[in-house]
């Protein structure tokens, strides 16, 4: 017998490793592509309802602020302190606006924990009254404000706010720029006693009372947050650079005023705008675009690291050992050939056995010898063990195999330090013990129950805090009762892939079972996205019939177990028949609720009907 030209072993391995190398980094980048898109589209939204909430924040401090103008622009005591004649008597002034400060304002129980104000300027008198430091320069606070043109008569009553600055109105700095920063805010006010503008109420709102309403978020995306008006003057920011420069880069500010759209794209950054519902403010976050998928980069270089380390070290072990062992197994190899151009008389020189290859020899020439004392007896023999055992092994090899696998990766994955896994495999390997139930069709409510939760564990590692499942029912009663099994499981998916697609919330799936006088009551509800009465009734002709109606669009999902609501629904009609129905009811943008009415059926009963069906 001729042989054909043959790849040696060497490259064969490395041929291997390669294969096997690239296949692996292959899966890995379309996972990790996958995630990092499924990641972005996910951060992206969270930082758009953070924006939101900023801006909701901001709002609430914004309108504490005009409660507390409006509330002291409608009291006359505030008017009858301000208007009395102080220019003999600076002493008696500040003595007027300590109680001012003291007494009027601390006079207003639920203004006690709002923002107090800052100043009054009486419009009459001209006089400026500093309740953040009654003793401080009149004169110079009065320029400040003057240059802010905070009296100017074209603002009518309207509430201004100003471009973050030194907060002129405090005697002492700390030497924190957050704090001896402030965001001045003024309002001229209308008396309607005196039919005239009586002064100007101004806030001084500390900058860092702003920052703490956004600086954890700030840090979380390693993002520059800015908070400005529609004007482009700077309010606040966490970046301290750029409060103290004290405004918006210009490169930044004009594509932010002139946007198209809230969320656009600034260089290596994406741009998060979210306007105020009370004033002119702009809350604007900027997110450098590799942070929102850093986690899933870092992970996918660490793991590409392992897999060339380790492929490299494959490759180096497998050279090594060839070498090694390259002379015996070359010298058996052509032993072997010899035998089988029928030369059985092929022995090979052994070497001491004390190793597997020593062995290996030892065995090739007793097996040899056995083979020239009884070819024929042997063969015949060696092959109807060989299909005995092979008989043996294909009846065990399914289950054993894949509960053994499972329990390594199980095994594997806590070694690793990835105990998800481990938890997901444990998962399936239950799925699977479950699916099976010793070949039995009718299996314990309980047991359907525990096939559910292993499927939804699984399903809460995809979708991580996307969804809750809970499951609401008696499990040590249920142990007494039975049905088909694979019942309940297609709901439960049904109710997770239809009612998370597309929904901006947490989905609640929930499960109850009731054990009534004369059948079983089990409903699966969920808080997903609902249907319209149109829909719902296309899907309960489906779900008798099987038939998708013509206006339907293909579903979107391609995976799933094969079994359908449609395979449930015939199930029931074909094992149980007018003992058994089911029923959906849902509402568009509020849920779904799938009933099932089962027959009891007791555990002789189920055994009964076992076994006719394995006979």
């Amino acid at each position: 017998m001729k042989f054909k030209k043959y790849i040696n072993l060497p490259t064969k391995l490395t041929l291997a490793i390669m294969l096997v190398f690239i296949a692996m980094l292959t899966v890995f980048s379309v996972i990790f592509y996958s995630t990092g898109s499924v990641m972005e589209n996910e951060a992206i939204k969270h930082i758009e309802y953070n924006a939101e909430a900023i801006s909701r924040s901001l709002d609430e401090v914004v309108l504490n602020i005009y409660n507390v103008s409006d509330t002291f622009a409608l009291d006359d005591r505030l008017s009858e302190y301000t208007e009395r004649d102080y220019s003999s008597d600076l002493t008696r002034k500040r003595f007027a606006t300590t109680q001012i400060s003291n007494v009027l304002f601390a006079s207003y129980d639920l203004l006690r924990n709002n923002e107090k104000m800052a100043a009054f300027i009486n419009n009459h008198t001209g006089e400026v009254f500093n309740f953040l430091n009654p003793n401080a320069d009149d004169e110079k606070c009065r320029q400040a404000l003057d240059a802010m043109e905070v009296n100017s008569s074209d603002k009518l009553a309207k509430f201004c706010w100003y471009p973050v600055t030194y907060n002129f109105l405090k005697q002492d700095t700390t030497g924190d720029i957050r704090k001896d920063n402030a965001i001045i805010g003024s309002r001229r006010v209308f008396s309607r006693l005196h039919n005239s503008y009586i002064g100007v109420h101004i806030f001084a709102l500390s900058e860092e009372t702003l920052y703490k309403k956004y600086s954890e978020i700030a840090s979380q995306y390693d993002s520059t947050i800015y908070i400005m008006n529609e004007s482009g003057a700077l309010l606040s920011s966490s970046s301290e650079n750029v409060l103290a420069n004290g405004y918006v880069p210009e490169d930044l500010r004009n594509p932010v005023l002139n946007r198209e759209y809230d969320r656009f794209e600034y260089g290596s950054k994406l741009v998060f705008v979210q306007s105020s519902a009370v004033n002119d403010w702009l809350t604007v976050i900027c997110v450098p675009q590799s942070s929102l998928t850093d986690v899933v980069t870092k992970l996918h270089r660490w793991i590409f690291a392992v897999l060339i380390s380790c492929g490299l070290i494959a490759l180096f072990l497998t050279m090594f050992f060839y070498k090694k062992f390259m002379r015996p197994v070359s010298v058996l190899s052509t032993a072997m050939r010899r035998v089988n151009d029928g030369d059985l008389s092929a022995y090979v020189t052994e070497t001491p056995p004390n190793n597997e290859l020593g062995q290996m020899l030892a065995y090739y020439n007793s097996m040899l010898g056995s083979i020239n004392k009884n070819i024929n007896e042997r063969l015949r023999a060696e092959k109807h063990k060989k299909q005995l055992e092979l008989d043996i092994l294909m009846n065990q090899i399914n289950p054993h195999f894949l509960y053994n696998t499972l329990e390594t990766i199980v095994w594997k994955s806590t070694e690793a330090g990835c105990p998800d896994i481990g938890r997901i495999a444990a998962s399936l390997g239950r799925m699977y013990r479950l699916s099976i139930s010793g070949g039995n069709l009718f299996v314990s409510i309980h047991q359907e129950l525990e096939h559910v939760g292993a499927y939804m564990k699984i399903q809460q590692s995809r979708y991580e805090d996307g969804f809750t499942f809970e499951t609401k029912a008696g499990y040590a009663q249920l142990r007494d009762f039975y049905t088909i099994k694979m019942l309940l499981q297609p709901i439960a998916e049904n109710a997770l892939a239809h009612g998370i697609d597309g929904l901006d919330r947490v989905l609640h799936i929930r499960l109850t079972v009731k054990v009534l006088k004369d059948h079983i009551l089990v409903r699966i509800t969920d808080t997903g996205a609902g249907m319209d009465r149109d829909k719902l009734k296309r899907v309960r002709h489906q779900l008798q019939t099987g038939e998708r109606a013509a206006s339907d669009t293909p579903p979107k999902r391609k995976k799933s177990t094969g079994i359908g609501m449609h395979n449930v629904y015939e199930r029931l009609r074909i094992y149980f028949g007018g003992d058994a129905d089911i029923s959906i009811w849902s509402r568009k943008n509020t849920g779904t609720c799938v009933s099932l009415i089962l027959p009891i059926i007791s555990p002789d009963e189920a055994k009964k009907l076992n076994e006719e069906k394995n006979n």
